[in-house]
Parts: structure tokens; sequence; C-alpha cells
């Protein structure tokens, strides 16, 4: 079970109880060395993009995600902070263009 926040993760159908229900966090993936990162912040997701990144970078090829899809990613976040800074002024968000 992910212990996410604490608590395991919960399902429940229509009209039965919630359970705890068995969640796959794809540990076995990584490189054992890496394994116990996954259990800080983010649900482990930076462990994930770090091994992928080491491994694209070894065999040498183009990452999964490269920088132009991570500023597609992060861009919009760091808008919307400085948006709520600026009492929800709107923000335009940059175009970096698509590489391909």
């Amino acid at each position: 079970m992910e212990p996410r926040f604490g608590q395991p993760a919960l399902m429940s159908r229509v009209n039965e109880p919630l359970k705890p229900w068995p969640v796959n966090d794809h540990t076995s993936e990584l490189p054992p060395n890496l394994r116990s990162y996954i259990h800080g912040g983010h649900g482990g997701s930076e462990v994930f993009i770090t091994n992928e990144f080491v491994n694209a970078m070894v065999e040498g090829r183009r990452p999964l995600v490269d920088v132009y899809e991570g500023v597609a990613y992060c861009s919009p976040g760091i808008c919307a902070n400085d948006s709520a800074l600026k009492d929800g002024e709107w923000v335009k968000v940059p175009d970096f263009g698509w590489h391909s």
C-alpha cells in the first residue's frame, strides 16, 4: 500500500465500505540504490525522472522528458505563482517552442 501522507491507499465500490488497496510503486524499475528515495516529496516522481535522464545520457539518447517538455510543464506553475503574488493579475505563459 502506498504510504502517501501517512495513509494507505483506499478504494471502495458503490455500497461497499472503504478498504485498503494495493498500489504498485514501481520501485522494481529503479536501481536498488535509488529505491529508498521514492518516499520523499512529490510521491517520489523526481527519482524516476532523474533515473530516466541519467540512463538517456549513458545510452546516448534523448530523454523521454527533455528540456522543452520540462519547461512546458513548469512554466505555467511559475506564472501562476507570479500571478498570485500580483493579486491574480493575468500573466502570459511564455511559449518556449517545441523542439522535435
